[in-house]
């Protein structure tokens, strides 16, 4: 704030716009002498933010202006003081708001489209006549979105109401979107009931809301409503692409023979962006996404919006010419993302199949963090089979549905029992039998492998205790996964074993397959060296270790527990004669 005390001193007061540079809000003249803030109030006058420019040195500035009149005690003027504010920025705006609003209004007066202009709070910046007929507006002082609808009665298409909170003004400032188009069916004040189209549109600025427009039109004559009715019903409001059900019914009739290609093209970033409450930023790349679309596959058949994120497109034959276009053009100011699924289509199944597949590939590529994958239909069954054994095993491990079953390993020369190799069995209620070459890798990835291996090494100990009773002694050799060989904590495991059954050394034996060790040799035979170290350190009692050397793996062998006897844990690993 600039505050200044004149007097009838120096510069003569018709001098002072030209040498101060007062000029009008518009900067298209000087101000007469009085029309000057401090010359009115040296006259007596008080005046109030007056509004006026500044033109100094190339640079324009808009002011407001207070002044008042100085009386001496007995009441004669003195001089006067004014004080200035710089509103130049605000200012601008403001003007910016009214000259668009007017704009709108010339035009909007002239169509037959009922046009309203709000601002972010509801005030009423722009209403045409047509408008105001349609919504049955007579009192001229209505200024506020609240006024205009509050009278009025408004209900979906469906017949179903709609509170004032959830029309389509709310929607927009609050953010939800910044375009919305729907049907009402809105009964007036004088009890005309009519059917209204409308489109309604957030204007932004520099990432800000600044206003809202309403288009209305009057759908109500029965052929126009079933016709917007039927378009609202086929096309994505936002892009006017031919919505998922449109597109389908486009896709199946536009399939006459030959090889298509159905792709799916599903655009990571509007979802990125809508995580980020960028709502300004959807909008602009869903319709961006679309246009992207369209240039490049000029050529297709049927392009339709299945949601807000995934294009359809329909090409005839392999269309990797068109996506290598797609992956390298992009958004001049941000880095798209897109997943693409492709399925090649020769009408042998539904056309809602062949878009189902699509999808699928292209959330397969979404899972893998790649731009194209082809849909394989074994493949594709595979994954889905593997999603839901992940989804299904923790449940498995927790319930105890996991079953030990035992191979029997007889002696040939004696006719004997000699072992009896224990194998984990998955039966699931709703998958069924679930195979251990399915099942094992995913509990490995899962890191539940440790569980099902301590399931199966306890099961196995009561069978040999059991079997051991009734005058049957047996070993029974379990499987050690590679994984469980090579995690940091699998000394502390076998410990824990041996803590809960000392005399476990007895009666099992942990098998390992080679390629467990050949993955990592160096490390294998120092864990099982550790293993001997760590069972025969320190300590009274007796202690042996051997070292039984498998050919192509130094340093597998026993490792021998002591204090309590000579006890054997036996770590056997598997020879196959191979070049390796």
């Amino acid at each position: 704030m600039w505050t200044y005390t004149a007097r009838i001193l120096g510069t003569p007061a018709e001098a002072w716009a030209s040498t101060y540079g007062l000029t009008t809000p518009t900067f298209d003249r000087l101000l007469d002498q009085d029309e000057i803030p401090l010359f009115r109030a040296l006259q007596g006058e008080r005046i109030r933010s007056a509004l006026f420019g500044v033109q100094r040195d190339g640079r324009r500035r808009l002011m407001t202006a207070n002044a008042s009149p100085i009386h001496s005690p007995d009441g004669t003027l003195r001089g006067a003081v004014v004080a200035m504010n710089d509103v130049t920025d605000f200012e601008q705006h403001r003007m910016e708001i009214l000259r668009v609003a007017e704009h709108h209004s010339a035009v909007l007066h002239a169509m037959d489209e009922g046009m309203i202009l709000l601002s972010p709070d509801g005030t009423v910046l722009t209403l045409n006549r047509r408008a105001r007929e349609l919504l049955g507006i007579t009192d001229h002082s209505v200024a506020t979105f609240d006024q205009l609808t509050r009278p009025l009665e408004v209900r979906t298409s469906r017949g179903e109401p709609v509170s004032h909170d959830d029309l389509s003004f709310h929607r927009i400032r609050d953010g939800e979107r910044l375009q919305l188009e729907t049907v009402y069916q809105v009964k007036r004040p004088d009890g005309a009931l009519l059917w209204l189209r409308t489109l309604t549109q957030g204007l932004c600025r520099d990432g800000e809301l600044w206003g809202v427009l309403h288009t209305l039109m009057d759908v109500t004559d029965r052929r126009l409503l079933r016709e917007e009715l039927e378009r609202l019903a086929q096309f994505s409001p936002v892009t006017g692409l031919p919505n998922r059900e449109h597109s389908v019914r486009l896709i199946d009739t536009a399939v006459l023979g030959g090889t298509w290609s159905v792709i799916v093209i599903r655009c990571a970033t509007i979802a990125e962006l809508r995580a980020a409450d960028d709502a300004e930023g959807v909008a602009h790349l869903i319709h961006w996404h679309a246009q992207r679309v369209r240039e490049v596959f000029q050529d297709a058949a049927v392009i339709g919006q299945i949601d807000d994120q995934a294009i359809i497109v329909l090409v005839w034959d392999d269309p990797q010419t068109h996506l290598d276009a797609l992956q390298t053009g992009g958004h001049e100011s941000m880095r798209v993302t897109n997943h693409v699924g492709s399925f090649t289509w020769t009408g042998r199944v539904a056309a809602h199949d062949a878009v189902r597949h699509a999808e699928s590939a292209a959330e397969h590529a979404a899972q893998q963090g790649t731009f194209l994958e082809r849909y394989a239909e074994e493949q594709m069954q595979t994954r889905r089979f593997l999603r839901k054994v992940e989804q299904h095993l923790h449940r498995a491990v927790e319930q105890g549905q996991l079953q030990v079953h035992y191979q029997p390993i007889v002696d040939l020369q004696t006719g004997g029992l000699s072992s009896a190799g224990a194998l984990v069995r998955w039966v699931d209620p709703d998958l069924g039998f679930v195979p251990p070459d399915q099942f094992i890798p995913v509990a490995e990835r899962l890191g539940l492998i440790d569980q099902v291996t301590r399931l199966v090494a306890m099961q196995a100990m009561k069978e040999a205790r059991r079997a051991q009773a009734v005058g049957v002694p047996v070993k029974i050799p379990v499987n050690l996964s590679p994984t469980e060989l090579n995690h940091a904590a699998f000394l502390t495991r076998l410990h824990r074993l041996l803590e809960w059954a000392p005399d476990a050394t007895n009666w099992l034996t942990f098998e390992i397959t080679e390629s467990g060790v050949i993955h990592d040799l160096k490390a294998a035979a120092t864990l099982l060296t550790q293993w001997r170290a760590a069972r025969c350190a320190g300590g009274a009692g007796t202690c042996h270790a051997s070292s039984r050397a498998n050919p192509g793996v130094q340093g597998a062998g026993e490792g021998i527990v002591p204090r309590s006897g000579l006890v054997h844990l036996n770590v056997m690993a598997p020879h196959r004669d191979t070049t390796s």
